[in-house]
């Protein structure tokens, strides 16, 4: 069913020019999203007893639970050849004697090749540490970085950080080990991104967010099966029958530190008690679709069925025009 959106993701990310971010970062992101779609479809097809679940709301993805087991399955599974071909030929020997498809045979053959690829091959996780990265400093009394990782709340996200650490900062174990918790912590739930960058400021008074931007998957519409108010969903719903031709957007967002302030004064400190002496301010445009994701600049891109955009009412299609990519069947 995400075949075709996620290789229209793939084509259009690597036309794309986004800050800090590596065509072959949205490569791997990508293909550990499509990894972990088409092993949970094969998983979930044939089994009555635990069907796929779909986020119906604002997301389309599968639920954060199937998410969890992915992890969990991964962790036991070998790649075994071995054990495929003895489905595979199980099924045709049921096939050729009865005559008929076993769909307990082709389910035990969907699901040898889906633990095979999980053996084999990275899933989405969710949360997953993609590196930090040395910058040049414009300051001699700190160091500049630039950190990326990956989240899945009810969506894949991909977040890029750029901060500036006090010299005393260094990249040993506990430091990583206290940065990623309050990674994780942080963007356990998909908040304005203003809000983001200042707790990532206030959790540790040594490093300074200077800027920091995300990269949303989703929502994903599809007839019949999502429910949002989106213009787009609403056209899916009367124009469609087929799960197959669904849209999707991608959304692009940073917000800027707009200049530091001087708490020295004050008695915040932060999580391991050290004082902070500089906080951050950071540039939310006014506009009220800026102010709730909580962002400097945004862009958003919808994948749209082609033969659906020539039903789009002409407002729509004046509104949405330069948002839109067709997708051909």
């Amino acid at each position: 069913m995400m075949h075709k959106m996620t290789a229209a993701w793939e084509d259009f990310f690597r036309t794309q020019q986004i800050d800090w971010i590596t065509t072959a970062t949205t490569d791997a992101w990508l293909s550990r999203v499509k990894t972990s779609l088409d092993v949970l479809q094969s998983r979930h097809i044939y089994d009555d007893l635990d069907a796929l679940v779909i986020n119906p709301k604002h997301s389309g993805f599968p639920i954060r639970r199937h998410i969890d087991m992915l992890q969990h399955s991964r962790a036991r599974t070998k790649d075994d050849p071995a054990k495929l071909r003895q489905a595979k030929q199980m099924f045709l020997d049921t096939l050729f004697t009865e005559a008929k498809i076993s769909l307990s045979a082709l389910g035990h053959v969907a699901k040898c090749y889906a633990d095979n690829r999980l053996a084999s091959e990275s899933v989405i996780e969710p949360f997953r540490f993609v590196g930090l990265f040395s910058l040049r400093s414009p300051s001699k009394e700190r160091d500049a970085y630039v950190c990326i990782w990956e989240r899945f709340t009810d969506k894949p996200m991909l977040y890029v950080m750029v901060f500036e650490a006090d010299v005393g900062w260094q990249q040993s174990a506990d430091n990583m080990s206290e940065l990623c918790e309050s990674l994780q912590s942080v963007t356990a739930l998909e908040l304005p991104l203003a809000k983001v960058a200042r707790r990532m400021d206030i959790s540790d008074a040594r490093i300074h967010p200077k800027w920091v931007s995300r990269v949303v998957l989703g929502p994903v519409w599809i007839p019949g099966i999502t429910k949002d108010g989106h213009v787009i969903q609403r056209l899916l719903d009367n124009e469609c029958n087929d799960a197959q031709e669904s849209a999707s957007s991608v959304l692009y967002e940073h917000v800027l530190s707009e200049r530091e302030a001087d708490v020295s004064t004050s008695r915040i400190r932060d999580q391991q008690g050290r004082k902070h002496y500089v906080t951050q301010d950071y540039t939310v445009r006014s506009e009220p679709v800026y102010r709730e994701r909580g962002t400097t600049f945004m862009k958003e891109t919808l994948f749209v069925p082609h033969k659906l955009i020539q039903h789009l009412e002409s407002e729509a299609r004046v509104r949405l025009g330069h948002q839109l990519i067709a997708l051909e069947r």
